[in-house]
């Protein structure tokens, strides 16, 4: 009977040791406040921004990922249908960050191996918010652990990219920031 204690005792010292210690995934932004600056805004749509990705940063990926995936979408757009600005994945395991800029495939800034789906724009990159004019929108970027790479066709909608990445993570963070015009 104490052996069973002892035991016990051990394995649930061990168990609280571990969650103690675990960490929260988490993504940031060093580019992002509460409010996307001009620089990330688009260049089209009636809005004159640089169209720039901001720089992400993630931490404490779930034992077991495989890959990355990326997306930004605005839940307000469109009488609430949304708009998915930028999706990308199959970003590496050992990586955890993305560059400012890595969202324009001309500036080759993605990680070797990792892909861009097409968005709402029609672009297999990023495309910064431009909300209609006097509208506050708020923009969920979102990181995803994935347990293996993906494949989504490249003429994929991306309701239908978001689908697959979601269908095939283990873990997300996000964060999210305003834009106005």
């Amino acid at each position: 009977m104490e052996k069973l204690l002892a035991l016990t005792l051990a394995f649930a010292a061990m168990s609280f040791t571990s969650m103690a210690f675990a960490q929260e995934f988490k993504l940031s932004s060093k580019d992002l406040g509460k409010n996307f600056g001009a620089a990330y805004h688009a260049d089209g749509f009636g809005c004159k921004g640089d169209n720039i990705s901001p720089a992400l940063a993630w931490a404490n990926a779930p034992q077991g990922t495989a890959a990355f995936a990326v997306i930004m979408f605005d839940g307000d757009a469109r009488g609430g249908v949304g708009f998915w600005h930028w999706l990308a994945y199959n970003i590496p395991s050992d990586v955890n960050s993305l560059a400012r800029g890595a969202g324009n495939p001309a500036t080759g800034l993605l990680p070797n191996g990792a892909l861009m789906a097409r968005n709402d724009a029609g672009a297999h990159g990023y495309t910064g918010p431009c909300p209609p004019k006097g509208e506050r929108h708020l923009y969920r970027i979102t990181i995803y652990a994935l347990k293996n790479t993906i494949t989504i066709p490249p003429a994929a909608m991306p309701a239908q990219a978001e689908k697959i990445i979601i269908n095939n993570s283990i873990a997300s963070a996000v964060i999210s920031a305003h834009a106005k015009h």
